[in-house]
Order: structure tokens, then C-alpha cells, then sequence
């Protein structure tokens, strides 16, 4: 699976005060602070990846598929992972989806474009998003949870 991961240290402090709220609270800004993160990188990893010229791609039980350009990107989702880590962790994933609504293989695709498996070049998209957008995703982050406990506070 092409994921990066990433995670905020030094917010010890924005926790601590978390943690003083109802659960209920804390889940709702929890994901609302990663789900800003998780947008901010799928939508830099959806303006950097590669547009292939048209090609045919073998799609499912044999027949092929003209696959306009631009269709890996297209194809960048962004999805919350549900787990019962606690109520403070959220999580979300930014990745290539393999939908029924577009042309088949764009996941694949994906993972030879961020790799370079069975290609000439590689021309990564995931891991730069991530680099170049990784500060300003935090300081997003940042900013919910200090306006989510803010408006906690006052009421």
C-alpha cells in the first residue's frame, strides 16, 4: 500500500488540555484536525503527480481500457481508518483508491509512479506532498485543536 505517515510531536501541552474534555468533544476534534492534515497533502499529492499520455491498461477479465491522463490523480482519495487506539487518536490515510467509478489499475499505477517499478523514471508524488506540506498541515492542525478548545471553553 503507497501511505505515508507522519505525526505531530510537541503538542503535549493542546493533549493535556484535550484530555480535560468530554470524550464525545475530543473524538470530534481529534478528526476534524487530522481530516485538515489528510486534505492539505492529498491535495498537494493530487497537483504533483505525473500525467501519463492516453494508454491502453489491461483492465478486468481481459479487455483493455484507453486511461486518459491524469486519472492516478484523479483517483487520490483521503479516508479516516476507524480503530480503538483511545479517544484522542485519529486517523487518516491518503492513498490511491481502486474505485469502480474511474478506469481500473490507478492504484497500481500509482505505486509504479512513486516507486519506479517497471519504469525508466520514477516521478514520486506521495513522500514529496507529504515533505513540502508536512509544516503547514501541523500548523493546521494546530489551529483546530486551539479553536476547538477555545469554543469549549466558552460555553
Amino acid at each position: 500500500m503507497m501511505a505515508e505517515k507522519f505525526e505531530i510531536k510537541g503538542l503535549d501541552g493542546l493533549v493535556k488540555k484535550l484530555e480535560a474534555l468530554p470524550e464525545e468533544l475530543q473524538k470530534k476534534i481529534g478528526k476534524s484536525a487530522t481530516g485538515r492534515m489528510a486534505a492539505i497533502i492529498r491535495d498537494e499529492a493530487k497537483e504533483r503527480c505525473y500525467q501519463a499520455p492516453k494508454a491502453y491498461y489491461a483492465g478486468p477479465k481481459g479487455h483493455r481500457e484507453l486511461v486518459d491522463p491524469g486519472h492516478v490523480g484523479d483517483n487520490i482519495i483521503m479516508k479516516r481508518v476507524d480503530d480503538n487506539k483511545g479517544s484522542l487518536i485519529s486517523e487518516h490515510v491518503v492513498t490511491v483508491s481502486n474505485s469502480l467509478k474511474g478506469p481500473h489499475g490507478a492504484k497500481n499505477i500509482g505505486v509504479f509512479l512513486e516507486y519506479g517499478v517497471n519504469m525508466d523514471q520514477k516521478h514520486p508524488f506521495m513522500r514529496p506532498a507529504v515533505d513540502s506540506k508536512k509544516t503547514e498541515a501541523i500548523k493546521a492542525a494546530e489551529t483546530i485543536i486551539k479553536d476547538g478548545l477555545r469554543e469549549a471553553w466558552t460555553k
